[in-house]
């Protein structure tokens, strides 16, 4: 069997002495990477080379399924060329990339002007982009935007400026919910179950709670849009409310990314293909006429998401390109492993102890790792964390020794980390910290302990790379929920759940504020602890998009502590999405409320200042720019309906 590139290559982490490529194929390979500074390929500069930790660069997740993180150093020098575009090229299994079909054409991932994949390690960060919330049955957010996946515009944006080292982004940053495990297509699920089959050798059957320990359920029995009525009977807190083709096996997620990632056309079933597949049996139905009608009704969605899904499908090629030619890091939300996910304690403790839950929870996790965290942190994971995972995936046990193993240490893993760009990127992990002050109210999103690992890790990585005589040093921090947060909604979050009538859950009231002894505390770390010079703040997650600004000395919420650093919130959401609140953006669009907006958000305006606009309801990826190592100007770019590149600009200099 031929040596076939499943997904990647992608460029993950970038510094200047260490280039990290990922990449996913069918079976085991040799792979080599080279380095070139030089326009005609002649000067290799840098090499692959072993993890310095003594990790594995490759790891088996399944019977036609390798994962690689592959590590190329300079050869010539202690580091590789700043401010120059360079350009790499790898061979797997004996074959270019050229020979694997993967440069020029339609599906060549470099771009016009570079023979092979290309990239820019900068000595000052000028330019970064940023996005998040990627979901690819999505509808029109408006029937005028049409739906256009902007990852796809972050290739254009980076194809227009690949040949000008001044003006090419050097890395993408995505915030969360790079799938939607919980929020699937029937059709897509269709394709997933037999991909997952193929990668890992088996359909996955899944524990379930009993005495005795024996019962499991096969997740490729269940019908498609049967999994939200299992998992609620069998899980009791799972609390997606569009779970019904939940992905649950380890062999579903990564084919999720596979499908996402991989640049291919995903191979989507027919219209008219459900009815085969659909069974009343699982559910429970009380109303006659639906159940009669079940699968005619079924059929319906399912052939609606199927042509929601053409557009995504079309562009996979340029997201491709995208990911193989720019720095690209992530971080975990709640869709890329289930909705509400350690939303609080509660939640944490009903899922994990249930074993369906919990099983359900250490896949995503696992394809977590292997698909988004290694790359953003290769030497966090060493080699008997990586046999971990592949041990328990390849003797396909349902149950037993390797099982709670695999349980129990991604549960403990943690997935914070950060690139010592200048300046230092650090990306907070608002997931797996959290604490809960008590079991009704919303949890701080980085604990007293998360926040004793932020320090202890800023002491370790960040501060070394200055001079002991600068006291204060800037920061990008990525963080999933925005750390300075749209007020109108927060205030009415707020609101409803102090009446009693609504849970943390029903009202996704997970905001910094919404725990203002967690949020005050996370400020008083980056206060006094890390002692900030100033902050940029990438999120997304809230399907809408904004700037804001508050000068040192400012609260940004009444009774909160005073920030000791000028802080910029950038929020890019969503990528490919509908938003959430559409009521938001009328009020604050329209000229009546839009000073009243303004000065009560500390939002910056659209240019031009007089434009009245402050929040963004397009789908689109933003991208920062700095100017002598300082924030300037923020861009959210989005492609319209008639597939014209279009934006929508900030000057972070402005005055507030």
């Amino acid at each position: 069997m031929p040596v076939s590139i499943l997904a990647g290559p992608v460029l993950r982490r970038t510094e200047n002495n260490r280039i990290c490529i990922w990449l996913v194929t069918n079976q085991k390979a040799d792979v080599k990477g080279y380095v070139y500074q030089d326009a005609d390929l002649t000067n290799v500069i840098g090499r692959e080379e072993a993890a310095r930790n003594g990790a594995p660069d490759s790891i088996k997740l399944g019977d036609r399924l390798h994962v690689y993180l592959i590590q190329l150093r300079p050869t010539q020098a202690d580091k590789f060329p700043l401010d120059k575009v360079l350009q790499y090229d790898l061979t797997i299994g004996g074959k270019t990339l050229a020979e694997h079909g993967l440069i020029g054409g339609s599906k060549g991932i470099n771009y016009p002007g570079h023979k092979l994949p290309s990239l820019i390690i900068p000595n000052v960060l000028k330019h970064v982009l940023y996005g998040s919330c990627r979901k690819p049955h999505t509808e029109a957010a408006r029937d005028s935007y049409g739906i256009y996946d902007q990852l796809a515009t972050g290739d254009a944006v980076v194809a227009k400026k690949a040949k000008n080292k001044n003006v090419r982004p050097s890395h993408l940053i995505l915030t969360g919910d790079q799938i939607y495990a919980d929020d699937v297509a029937g059709p897509l699920l269709a394709s997933l179950v037999t991909d997952g089959r193929k990668l890992t050798g088996w359909d996955e059957s899944l524990p379930l709670k009993s005495s005795r320990k024996t019962r499991t359920i096969n997740a490729a029995d269940i019908p498609l849009y049967g999994r939200k009525n299992i998992l609620d009977n069998e899980v009791a807190g799972i609390t997606s409310s569009n779970g019904e083709n939940h992905l649950m096996t380890f062999g579903e997620y990564a084919a999720m990314y596979i499908a996402v990632w991989s640049g291919n056309e995903i191979d989507l079933p027919p219209t008219g293909s459900i009815e085969d597949s659909l069974s009343a049996d699982v559910y429970t139905i009380d109303d006659s006429d639906l159940e009669d009608n079940f699968g005619t009704i079924y059929s319906s969605i399912y052939d609606n998401e199927l042509v929601r899904l053409i557009p995504f499908n079309r562009t996979l090629p340029k997201v491709r390109r995208l990911m193989a030619n720019i720095s690209t890091l992530m971080i975990c939300d709640d869709h890329d492993v289930t909705d509400d996910w350690n939303i609080r304690k509660k939640w944490e403790r009903k899922i994990n102890n249930n074993p369906l839950g919990r099983r359900l929870l250490c896949n995503a996790l696992a394809a977590y790792w292997a698909f988004q965290g290694w790359g953003n942190s290769p030497d966090s994971f060493d080699g008997p964390f990586m046999n971990m995972i592949s041990e328990h995936l390849n003797n396909k046990k349902i149950r037993g020794v390797t099982a709670k193993k695999y349980e129990d240490t991604l549960l403990e893993t943690h997935w914070l980390y950060s690139v010592p760009t200048n300046p230092p990127i650090i990306s907070l992990d608002t997931r797996t910290q959290r604490q809960t002050d008590n079991q009704r109210n919303p949890a701080r999103l980085v604990g007293t302990q998360g926040l004793k690992d932020l320090k202890k890790h800023f002491n370790k990585y960040i501060r070394p790379q200055y001079d002991s005589t600068i006291r204060k040093i800037p920061a990008i921090i990525v963080s999933a929920a925005p750390v300075f947060g749209f007020k109108a909604i927060e205030f009415a979050q707020r609101k409803v759940f102090g009446t009693g009538l609504a849970s943390v859950e029903s009202l996704d009231y997970e905001s910094w504020i919404a725990n203002k002894k967690g949020y005050n505390k996370f400020v008083s770390t980056l206060n006094n602890d890390l002692k900030l010079s100033w902050a940029v703040f990438l999120s997304g997650d809230v399907h809408y998009s904004f700037v804001k600004k508050y000068k040192k000395g400012k609260r940004a919420n009444k009774g909160t502590e005073k920030l000791l650093f000028d802080a910029y919130q950038l929020t890019s959401s969503p990528i490919m999405n509908a938003p959430s609140v559409k009521y938001l953006f009328r009020k604050v669009t329209d000229e009546k409320h839009a000073e009243h907006a303004r000065k009560n958000n500390y939002l910056l305006p659209v240019l031009p200042y007089n434009s009245k606009k402050y929040v963004i309801d397009e789908n689109n990826i933003g991208m920062i720019s700095f100017v002598d190592g300082k924030p300037a100007k923020t861009i959210f770019y989005y492609t319209n309906k008639k597939k014209i590149l279009k934006n929508y600009t900030y000057n972070l200099t402005a005055p507030v």
